[in-house]
């Protein structure tokens, strides 16, 4: 019988209770935030100073679009709020795997497994991701290349406008060209299935196209990500198109007239390839949560010392440094996983262990 210490078993173990208490302290600061944001920018009079104001113009990429009939802040922000109430209750569903049968399958199965739903992954990605961020910034500027930052005249007016991009950005910057990409896939390769079918769920697959690209491939059998895995399931015009839609994304944060230095160019990139993967494989709903965490919640964390004081500080300060520490787990996880598939797969090559 095979008693003996198996590190890859336990390590997998250890993962999974980590993991699961993890993920669940972080999306329940997620669910306070979103409710916070909301107290903030609708029960405090400098919220509601700025939710009267009306938005004359709205940001397309590069330009600004003047809006016939000018909508009050506070409307917007309630219909940007109400989207990012969505995304979640979307994220918590699942198309194929909802968030409690993740978590229950984590125990007894690879946590790859779990990734099928994207409230899963969700507090390990933004974590990992805000990790790397702050290494790459780090390195950065101590060579000499600066990020810059925002100018804050309002910062209940960074709060709105960080919401409105985490929405808006993910609509011009992947729904639009990656969407579009995918549509034309679906015309040209799955054309077979797509013309056997009614003409209503031709549309719905048009549609589906652009809300959830991974689900629409499936659908008319083409290379998918959980069938084929990540670098083949993703096609070759589809990276093409990350890779163009992320090199403009980082150019328009310094192109825009902000205060944003080019140090700010490769982190946008990185965000934007990341954004980009996270909508081929989880759909719009998935992209818009990841801006949202880096946009609205990081944001909060900030406004709320602005009111609140000195006191909520000690509460962003912890709740930034958990943050960080499941990054930083995730990361160390992910090596150490992958020393060990490393060594395994030597060992079966040769036989031996590798020395």
């Amino acid at each position: 019988m095979g008693l003996g210490f198996n590190p890859e078993r336990f390590l997998k173990k250890l993962c999974a209770g980590t993991v699961a208490a993890g993920i669940l302290f972080h999306l329940s600061t997620y669910l306070w935030s979103l409710g916070l944001g909301f107290f903030l920018f609708f029960f405090t009079p400098a919220g509601l100073d700025v939710a009267r104001r009306v938005v004359p113009k709205v940001d397309l990429l590069f330009f600004k679009v003047l809006v016939p009939s000018p909508l009050p802040v506070g409307f917007v922000f309630l219909a940007l709020w109400i989207v990012f109430i969505l995304c979640f209750i979307v994220a918590w569903k699942g198309p194929g795997l909802s968030f409690p049968q993740a978590v229950k399958l984590s125990f007894s199965h690879p946590l790859t497994r779990s990734f099928k739903n994207y409230l899963y992954l969700f507090p390990i990605l933004t974590s990992m991701l805000l990790v790397a961020e702050n290494f790459i910034e780090s390195i950065q500027e101590a060579h000499g290349v600066p990020t810059g930052g925002l100018e804050v005249a309002n910062p209940y007016l960074l709060f709105f406008s960080a919401s409105y991009a985490a929405v808006f950005e993910e609509i011009g910057f992947r729904l639009v060209p990656l969407g579009a990409v995918v549509a034309a896939l679906v015309l040209w390769e799955g054309w077979r299935k797509f013309w056997q079918t009614s003409f209503p769920h031709r549309l719905w697959l048009l549609l589906l196209a652009f809300l959830y690209p991974e689900g629409v491939k499936k659908r008319v059998g083409l290379r998918n990500v959980e069938a084929y895995g990540w670098q083949k399931g993703i096609g070759r015009a589809e990276w093409l198109m990350v890779l163009a839609s992320a090199s403009v994304f980082a150019l328009a944060h310094i192109l825009s007239g902000s205060e944003w230095e080019v140090g700010k160019v490769s982190l946008t990139f990185i965000l934007g390839l990341v954004f980009a993967a996270v909508y081929l494989i989880y759909g719009l709903a998935a992209a818009i949560l990841v801006h949202w965490f880096h946009n609205y919640h990081l944001v909060l964390l900030w406004l709320g010392y602005q009111h609140f004081g000195q006191a909520f500080h000690s509460w962003a300060t912890s709740a930034n440094l958990a943050i960080f520490l499941f990054g930083l787990g995730g990361w160390a996880t992910l090596t150490v996983y992958a020393f060990f598939q490393w060594t395994k797969e030597k060992t079966e090559a040769t036989g031996q262990l590798p020395h």
